[in-house]
């Protein structure tokens, strides 16, 4: 199965998704799991259904299902040199 969200496609197999540049299809990312399915796709959300854990009960595993939402990478960003730094209180 896939789904495409803006400039990205995610391709679906039971083991994996792979997230990729529609443009170039590079491949951005990889999530692992197990069971994968594409539950739903539209234009506001994508739900994944996986296996999850083993239940307390002993019936068995459950599924998650999961909502797929993009992310942005996270900058460092440089602090003043003369800002204490966060681990000074500590002596390190």
């Amino acid at each position: 199965a896939y789904a495409r969200r803006g400039e990205h496609v995610l391709l679906f197999s039971p083991e994996f998704i792979e997230i990729r540049s529609v443009f170039s299809g590079k491949l951005v990312q990889v999530i692992e799991g197990q069971d994968i399915r594409l539950a739903h796709a539209s234009d506001m959300s994508i739900l994944v259904a996986m296996r999850g854990a083993e239940d307390k009960g002993g019936s068995g595993p459950a599924d998650k299902l999961v909502e797929l939402v993009e992310t942005a990478d996270l900058t460092a960003q440089s602090a003043p040199s003369n800002a204490p730094g966060l681990w000074d209180e500590w002596d390190m």
